[in-house]
């Protein structure tokens, strides 16, 4: 009897064990069939190559534009005018490059390296405190602020602005790039107040030989171009 017993304990495991062994699993459904889990670094990933190919919406500077530099909101430019004129290209006849008026708009910005570069101002802020730099240039304004003189490196072309004694003098300053410091390429002229950059153009400096030869009206093209360029 003991025996029977047994046998038909054994019979029920073996029943048991064919049962589970037969259950179907789940099928997946198509969805699952071709979608991979996204690990959460993955995730960042395509979120940060999403936003890297934002493209920039700031305006370009272009060459020749006088821009203010730090203003408040309400405040009136500090500089509202600027003329810049040079000793060794172009002429100071009627209509010619060194005969343009003082211009927010319409500001010489060709030059050849160590040509002196005469600064005139039109500025209703009675200061003893302008100063004007020569500094690589770079689109972005964020380092032009009360930090821009003490991250210099010392070696820029600088010189001091004063408002002139007489009406038959209207140079405030002037100063030049040094061509064995400095290489032909795009600088900013910087104009600060005390330690604050208050405005600045956008200049492009060319070796002297390259511009030697150059007619005023050869040189209004090469800034025409330069400023159609410079918009795109």
């Amino acid at each position: 009897m003991k025996k029977l017993s047994y046998i038909t304990a054994a019979l029920a495991l073996i029943l048991a064990l064919s049962s589970c062994g037969n259950k179907a699993e789940p099928k997946q459904t198509s969805a699952q069939q071709t979608e991979a889990p996204v690990s959460a670094s993955a995730q960042d990933n395509a979120n940060a190559g999403s936003s890297g190919n934002t493209e920039s919406t700031a305006a370009p500077v272009i060459p020749g534009v006088l821009y203010s530099l730090n203003l408040k909101d309400g405040e009136e430019p500090v500089i509202k005018g600027i003329r810049l004129t040079g000793n060794r290209i172009g002429s100071g006849l009627d209509n010619g490059i060194n005969s343009w008026p003082v211009s927010a708009e319409k500001v010489r910005f060709i030059f050849a390296l160590d040509e002196w570069i005469s600064i005139e101002l039109d500025t209703a802020k009675d200061s003893d405190a302008f100063h004007a730099y020569i500094v690589p240039h770079k689109e972005s304004e964020e380092t032009l602020t009360d930090t821009f003189v003490e991250m210099l490196a010392g070696n820029e072309a600088v010189c001091d602005l004063n408002r002139p004694d007489s009406d038959d003098w209207n140079e405030w300053g002037s100063l030049y790039l040094f061509s064995e410091d400095w290489p032909e390429g795009n600088y900013d002229l910087v104009i600060t107040d005390g330690i604050t950059p208050v405005a600045r153009v956008l200049l492009n400096m060319y070796n002297e030989a390259a511009l030697n030869d150059k007619s005023d009206k050869e040189l209004e093209k090469m800034m025409s171009d330069a400023v159609n360029a410079a918009k795109g």
